[in-house]
């Protein structure tokens, strides 16, 4: 490996967090000369490593996307399976409880005021249940209608 190449690794490693003993182990550069170029490349470091943090936040910023989108699918076949549903068969309560602890999730991800402005009023309804369910130790729901439905079995 060139000497450059030998830096611009280096780079790379620190930048990216790793100690100066496991790039030492990496690399065979010693402690020494690592703490030089620290020095030496503080500016450029920094950029780096801002550059790094930038990209782990859009990285997990994406995968929260992809989650939400993952529940919010979900919830919408479930919404479809309770609406082909007669209200007298037995699966209908653990349906319910699904789409609870589901919208409970998404809650869990989303700031509550960006739910506020985005959902319709059905669905600030659930997440009422939800957090009535959550603050307290609620065994049954009673939805539109008049169905108790209860959610801890």
């Amino acid at each position: 490996m060139s000497k450059r190449d030998l830096h611009n690794k280096w780079m790379e490693l620190r930048a990216s967090g790793l100690s100066y003993d496991k790039i030492s182990a990496r690399l065979g550069v010693s402690k020494q000369t690592q703490i030089k170029w620290t020095r030496k490349y503080a500016q450029e470091l920094e950029r780096m490593k801002a550059e790094e943090h930038s990209a782990m936040i859009e990285r997990l910023a994406l995968t929260k996307k992809m989650r939400l989108a993952a529940m919010s699918a979900l919830l919408d076949d479930i919404e479809l399976e309770l609406s082909k549903r007669d209200v007298a068969e037995l699966p209908t309560p653990a349906l319910i409880r699904l789409k609870l602890q589901t919208l409970s999730q998404v809650r869990s991800e989303v700031d509550p005021l960006e739910v506020h402005a985005t959902v319709d009023s059905s669905m600030t309804r659930w997440f009422e249940i939800v957090s009535k369910c959550v603050k307290s130790d609620v065994r049954e729901v009673e939805l539109p209608g008049g169905l108790v439905v209860d959610i801890q079995k």
